[in-house]
């Protein structure tokens, strides 16, 4: 609807169209809903103005609508209602679907058209075959040619027009689907009083619903560098179908002027994108817990109502009667899904609804403890199924788990976002991180060499939950989840196996040596792994980890010979914890190196690290070498 200015007595009407005499000057997006902020720029006369705004979304939260204008002009008596009507003479007279359905009648009468074409050419076929024996063979031969050519040709055209005509229905039934549902367009109204004749420029903000947007990344990562660079692309998919700026009919831009409006309309238009969730009457009450000791049931008065669950400590029948008598305990709502099935004293699960007879058999034939559950939760059959989902106008705000996290993103440069339902991707920021590529490894057990990067975000940007593309040197690898990272945290991600490295786990080589003079008798165990890479560059962080028996016998002796490394039983000082196998090659006991784990377990459990640089191409061998002696 195109403005008008009208007289109504001493009041001055203007008609404005929210798509056609506006622009969007902002959208805050968050999830579920966003913030939209329109401007309009209109002439009002001195005295009293009516303002009169239609088009809005079918979306629209009622309650959200604000309005603010210039200090030389008082806004009041804003009243918004639904209205069920098209403006004459507007833009929105000429609907999509009415151009869908001259396209079917088009589609039709073209298969109408072709189907004749066909009939006639069989017609004219028949002919040629009265003419008996006159038509010579060569006659004949072209004459069946052009039939087959032609009809060849006018096949593919039916199919092809009978395809189009499925396509055209599919989108007059989305329209009509569509049209049904946001049928009810918003109008707003509100007078402006002015002192004298000018143009006016005013803000509107409100609330729409179906819209959301989720983050993603792509996480690039070069290995080929002597520092393994990280690269984070942070980008954010923003979906609507708001029907925002006449778009509600037109999700798949069949009409060229209604999108040439939409880009008008969203010309120059920032997007902010915000996590921040509604919350929603988040009780934190504590329920209470009652606790009683008496012989049999609990009292009924002590029974809780729907939804709670006992459970209670039975004495066996075989038990001494001096044992507590029965005690009982209230779960809290919070456990009770948890205690709904638990094994009982045979180790076969008993349900809920079973366990007063079950349970109480089962402790009698144990001659144990048990627990007892008697709950009083409704049985899944009661349950009653969810209601369906409502129109995007009036369903709830859509709660999405963010972990807690609090962030405000601002898109670089004017963006829109057409209303198809759709994701459209959009770039937030290209953020250089800090990280460390580990390669480790257990020959023992596998022969592969896996990836693991820990990747510290040291920028300004909190990461919010999303998926990320791994790309390791050009290479798209995997996709992983990225989790909820806040500035300076360290997320991890397991990027699989890295084909360029070979592993080589041989035999286990034994020699044995048993003294005449005493009853020892010794073995020496001797086990060797060859690493080798295929890489072009060098490898600065592979980790490779094995383990050597560890007695339980005070007659057994097991001693590590090579690497030289400090005997665990005993205090080890720092440097028998790491020893320098070669100048690239360090092996110590596993936690060595760590900080968080308690160095005086470190080495109890038999497993040795090595920490390993690699040269292009470079193959080395590690060598573990155990004394096993038998008192």
């Amino acid at each position: 609807m195109s403005s008008g200015l009208q007289t109504s007595g001493s009041i001055n009407i203007v008609d404005l169209s929210a798509s056609d005499n506006s622009k969007i000057d902002h959208v805050s997006v968050y999830p579920g809903r966003a913030e939209v902020t329109r401007q309009f720029e209109f002439e009002i006369k001195a005295g009293q103005n009516k303002i009169n705004i239609i088009d809005f979304p079918p979306t629209l939260q009622q309650e959200t609508l604000s309005v603010e204008g210039q200090e030389n002009a008082c806004i009041h008596d804003i009243v918004i209602k639904r209205v069920n009507f098209r403006s004459e003479g507007s833009a929105s007279d000429v609907r999509p679907i009415d151009n869908l359905i001259r396209k079917k009648k088009q589609v039709q009468t073209a298969i109408e058209r072709t189907q004749n074409s066909q009939k006639f050419l069989d017609s004219y076929l028949n002919s040629i075959s009265t003419n008996g024996s006159d038509i010579s063979r060569l006659k004949l031969e072209t004459a069946l040619d052009d039939y087959n050519a032609l009809s060849e040709k006018l096949d593919l055209q039916l199919i092809d027009l009978r395809d189009e005509l499925e396509e055209v229905r599919l989108q007059i039934a989305k329209n009509e689907d569509l049209s049904s549902r946001y049928s009810g367009r918003w109008q707003a109204s509100a007078n402006i009083d002015s002192q004298l004749d000018q143009k006016i420029k005013i803000q509107l903000r409100y609330v729409v619903f179906s819209v959301n947007w989720s983050a993603s990344y792509d996480v690039r990562i070069d290995s080929q560098t002597q520092d393994t660079s990280f690269t984070i692309l942070y980008k954010a998919a923003i979906t609507q179908s708001t029907g925002e700026a006449g778009f509600i009919f037109s999700p798949k831009f069949s009409d060229l002027k209604l999108m040439s409006r939409q880009l008008k309309s969203c010309n120059n238009a920032s997007i902010t994108l915000e996590t921040a969730n509604p919350s929603l009457e988040n009780s934190l009450e504590l329920q209470p817990r009652h606790i009683f000791a008496e012989e049999g049931d609990p009292p009924q008065a002590k029974i809780p109502s729907r939804g709670r669950s006992w459970y209670r400590f039975r004495k066996s029948r075989t038990s001494d009667r001096s044992t507590p008598p029965i005690v009982a305990y209230q779960i809290p709502e919070q456990v009770e899904s948890q205690a709904v099935r638990r094994p009982n004293s045979h180790g076969s699960i008993a349900s809920s609804n079973r366990a007063t007879s079950k349970s109480s058999r089962s402790s009698g034939r144990s001659g144990s403890r048990s627990l007892e559950f008697l709950s009083r939760s409704p049985s899944p059959a009661r349950v009653r199924p969810l209601p369906p989902p409502e129109i995007p106008h009036h369903s709830d705000v859509k709660i999405i788990d963010k972990d807690d996290i609090f962030a405000t993103f601002r898109v670089p440069g004017p963006v829109c976002i057409p209303c198809d339902g759709e994701q459209h991707h959009v770039s937030i920021a290209e953020i250089k991180v800090d990280g460390s590529l580990l390669r480790y490894g257990t020959p023992s057990i596998d022969k592969r060499v896996y990836l693991k990067a820990d990747i510290r975000n040291d920028s300004d940007y909190v990461f919010v939950p999303g998926p990320a593309r791994i790309f390791v040197d050009g290479s798209f690898l995997t996709i992983k989840r990225m989790p909820a990272v806040s500035s300076q945290e360290v997320s991890s991600f397991l990027l699989g196996s890295d084909h360029s490295i070979q592993l080589t786990y041989h035999p286990l080589e034994k020699t044995s040596n048993k003294s005449r003079l005493s009853r020892n008798a010794s073995t020496i165990c001797t086990q060797r792994i060859t690493i080798h890479s295929t890489k072009l560059s060098a490898i600065n962080n592979l980790k490779l980890m094995d383990n050597v028996p560890v007695s339980t016998d005070s007659s057994i002796r097991v001693q590590v010979l090579t690497p030289v490394l400090g005997d665990p039983t005993t205090t080890m000082s720092k440097s028998t914890r790491q020893v320098q196998v070669s100048p690239n090659v360090v092996a110590c006991w596993d936690g060595a190196d760590d900080p968080g784990v308690n160095q005086d377990a470190v080495g109890k459990n038999g497993k040795i690290n090595w920490q390993i640089s690699l040269q292009p191409q470079e193959k080395v061998l590690l060598s573990l070498q155990y004394e096993v002696t038998h008192s």
